[in-house]
């Protein structure tokens, strides 16, 4: 994990091609620098933006009470089976891959988000808790339009890769549980879409 958040050695963030990128940022838009953290090093603008951007300024999410961890919790209380869609390095691939253009494209996003995060925020939780596949997807539009080679990487392309796994689970004849973030079950190529296609009947409870 560590090689894949460096910048190339000898080299810094922000590279000569980006020279405003950071003019975006004051320093309220950075929060307390993460354990481990080396200001001698360069890091990936991904990085940077995943651990120094503070997403508190625009709302007081908990990552650690997200509802992946709580059914974790529970299916280890209950001695389930738990599994993976990907492996970690498949995981850390999806970010660790990217370019630094498309890493650019991450931060600014992120340093962007005090202006309207809020709002925006709220909207998707609203949408999130009624299920509402749409509004999801739509929420999502601004960022599709901007950079969609990196929203593909993130959600459609992890989505095609998925499916076997996913299959191999719903042919196993065991009760199974398929947690994903919301945008993975959103869309023309949702994890639904895609299994729809291939004959499932999925119903919204």
């Amino acid at each position: 994990m560590r090689g894949s958040r460096q910048v190339s050695a000898g080299t810094r963030y922000p590279v000569e091609d980006s020279p405003g990128t950071f003019g975006l940022a004051s320093p309220k838009c950075f929060k307390s620098r993460p354990e481990g953290f080396d200001s001698g090093l360069g890091y990936k603008p991904w990085w940077i933006a995943q651990h120094l951007v503070d997403k508190s300024t625009y709302s007081n999410v908990s990552m650690s009470r997200g509802l992946d961890n709580y059914l974790v919790d529970c299916a280890k209380r209950r001695g389930k089976e738990i599994g993976g869609l990907e492996s970690v390095d498949e995981h850390v691939a999806v970010l660790g891959g990217l370019s630094e253009r498309d890493g650019e494209s991450l931060l600014i996003d992120a340093l962007a988000h005090p202006k309207n995060g809020a709002a925006e925020f709220n909207r998707m939780h609203k949408a999130w808790l009624k299920g509402d596949t749409a509004a999801l997807w739509a929420g999502d539009a601004q960022f599709r339009k901007a950079a969609p080679s990196i929203a593909a990487r993130f959600v459609d392309e992890r989505n095609v890769k998925w499916m076997p796994r996913i299959e191999a689970e719903l042919k196993s004849g065991k009760p199974t549980a398929i947690v994903a973030g919301a945008l993975h079950f959103s869309g023309p190529n949702s994890v639904i879409a895609l299994l729809e296609k291939r004959g499932y009947k999925i119903e919204q409870l």
